[in-house]
């Protein structure tokens, strides 16, 4: 499960998970996203260019949902249907 994530300055998105390992993904490499999917054990993505990127996910949790409030906050729902409030203000 997916417990925290980070996007720094330097545009690296770290994921912390449940037993404390954490994954990082270079967001820098997706310069303008055109599209974006999950495929499998995948994230795949497309830049400007046309040029597609993926992102494996293989030792990732399922992340079943991240919605916008639209109020400076983030609802995070797990696999298990646990909703987490991340407030990004």
């Amino acid at each position: 499960m997916i417990i925290d994530f980070n996007i720094d300055g330097f545009n690296v998105l770290t994921i912390t998970l449940e037993d404390d390992n954490t994954r990082t993904v270079d967001l820098s490499l997706l310069e303008a996203l055109t599209s974006i999917d999950t495929v499998g054990q995948t994230i795949q993505y497309t830049d400007e260019d046309g040029n597609t990127r993926i992102a494996d996910i293989m030792d990732l949790e399922t992340l079943m949902s991240i919605t916008d409030n639209g109020d400076g906050t983030f609802t995070y729902v797990d696999e298990d249907g646990v909703s987490t409030t991340i407030d990004a203000a």
